[in-house]
């Protein structure tokens, strides 16, 4: 069922646009909110609220990608990085006692969760534009089974 072109655009289509569109979306408003309130304001966490989007679109382009064996390092190598920050994000705050505080939160903890939230956005991203430059349905070489 893979080896139909059509079937393999649509998984293309929907994985590409699931990895992208929080950063899309984020863009938008950020120039609409900056407008508004004639200050930059820029939210760098919707990307990990939104994130399973961004996990779903690399399973489906993950699953395009199985089926011929290519260019499926960098995809696990991007899922790897992805899971590895979001739990970072989580867990670290919650160890640091600062998930759950009305004090403003700061120090040496505070700032390795912020380098985990910029490593999740940048690779999300990275992972996004890679699927929609290297990672193409007409570029993937089709392989036909053979039945004895």
């Amino acid at each position: 069922m893979l080896n139909r072109l059509w079937v393999r655009q649509t998984l293309w289509a929907i994985g590409t646009g699931l990895m992208l569109l929080p950063y899309a979306f984020l863009i938008v408003i950020s120039v609409v909110f900056s407008i508004q309130q004639q200050q930059l304001l820029f939210d760098y966490l919707l990307p990990l609220e939104v994130g399973f989007l961004i996990f779903g679109g690399i399973l489906l382009i993950g699953l395009l990608c199985f089926r011929d064996h290519q260019k499926m390092v960098m995809l696990v190598i991007f899922l790897i990085i992805l899971a590895i920050s979001f739990l970072a994000v989580v867990i670290i705050p919650q160890l640091a006692g600062f998930a759950n505080s009305s004090e403003e939160p700061e120090g040496l903890w505070f700032i390795v969760t912020i380098i985990f939230v910029g490593l999740f956005d940048l690779t999300g991203l990275a992972s996004g534009l890679y699927s929609l430059i290297s990672i193409h349905p007409k570029t993937v070489q089709v392989t036909k089974k053979v039945i004895d």
